[in-house]
């Protein structure tokens, strides 16, 4: 590219993008920070504008056709050794990738997406206990064919400290009939879908909000940025773990509110489920056996010693209901609406 036509195309990346950051500024409102606090996620429509998520759309189509995207892979750990189980269908690229600077130089706007903190600073005013003081952004293309992710949460707050998990979605004109749908568990409220539509974003607890990505029927994009803190975790909100002895008697109420039990209990709960997203999300192969038998011996575990509550765990998550999602007003994004109230004050955002 000639020096002076590079220098007129940053000169209208920059005027986008800083249009696109006021406009986020606007559009991240208290309401919105409220609705992240209280149930662990939101949904925010017209999240940078049309202007800058059409450049997107366009440099995510400059970045798929370099030779530099690698195939998206689950990571499994066992007895020190690590084992890739990888999507045929997603390809990916984050910014610690050796090849980002070149590929860079074809996507300005991703390129002060990675450098600016606009988000972050942003959620801090709104959420103080957040403490987010870095970011990390990867571009992801889904090329349909049925390509989903199996349930997950992206970080644990033992391990690292990914706070803020923000998902942009570039795609236009998608209908329901595409799937590819982002199903998230505020768990033990009922799940959630929300449509990956044009300029949508979802904010939502790291470590805490169970996920999954239902299978797409139809090429799909969007990028992630995880926003982080290096300041040490907040006690839990219990008093710490029980005693084993005291495990089988506690109430529901009691083990939901910690997030080590939360977990172990979401797992019982959605035991088929997880199952089945680990199968449509691989293809088989002795990794994914392998995934799917520490599945079912976890599960088998968690269920002995909880037998007593899951019931009650169930009933929970059978009575809380969600409207549809995606019914927000653009801009008020306001999650889905509940026909009851929470059942617990789980908190969230750590």
């Amino acid at each position: 590219m000639r020096p002076s036509l590079r220098l007129l195309v940053s000169q209208g990346t920059s005027e986008v993008f800083n249009s696109a950051s006021k406009h986020l500024q606007r559009v991240i409102t208290p309401l919105v920070a409220d609705a992240l606090r209280t149930d662990g996620f939101v949904v925010v429509d017209g999240a940078l504008g049309s202007s800058c998520a059409d450049r997107l759309v366009e440099e995510m189509q400059d970045i798929r056709n370099t030779p530099h995207m690698i195939k998206n892979a689950t990571h499994l750990v066992k007895d020190g050794q690590t084992r890739h189980l990888e999507k045929d269908s997603i390809w990916e690229m984050d910014t610690l990738s050796s090849h980002w600077p070149e590929v860079q130089k074809l996507a300005h706007m991703f390129g002060r997406l990675h450098t600016d903190f606009t988000l972050g600073t942003t959620l801090n005013v709104h959420l103080p206990e957040l403490c987010l003081d870095s970011q990390a952004l990867k571009v992801q293309w889904n090329n349909g064919g049925g390509g989903c992710f199996p349930l997950h949460f992206d970080s644990d707050r033992d391990l690292d400290r990914r706070q803020v998990t923000a998902i942009v979605y570039l795609n236009k004109d998608w209908t329901p009939k595409d799937g590819g749908q982002l199903r998230v568990y505020p768990f033990p409220s009922a799940p959630v879908e929300i449509e990956p539509v044009f300029d949508r974003m979802v904010l939502f607890s790291s470590p805490n909000m169970l996920h999954r990505v239902m299978p797409s029927h139809r090429p799909r994009m969007c990028f992630t940025v995880w926003y982080s803190s290096s300041c040490p975790p907040a006690p839990s909100i219990s008093t710490g773990a029980l005693p084993p002895s005291a495990v089988a008697k506690a109430s529901a109420s009691r083990l939901l509110l910690d997030h080590r039990y939360r977990k172990m209990l979401a797992k019982a709960i959605y035991a088929d489920e997880w199952a089945e997203s680990i199968r449509q999300s691989h293809e088989d192969s002795e990794a994914r056996t392998h995934a799917l038998e520490t599945h079912w011996k976890d599960v088998g575990i968690i269920t002995r010693v909880f037998r007593g509550v899951l019931p009650e765990v169930d009933s929970l998550v059978a009575s809380s209901i969600h409207t549809p999602a995606g019914r927000s007003t653009p801009h008020s994004a306001s999650p889905p609406s509940r026909t009851t109230a929470p059942p617990l004050h789980v908190k969230w955002l750590e």
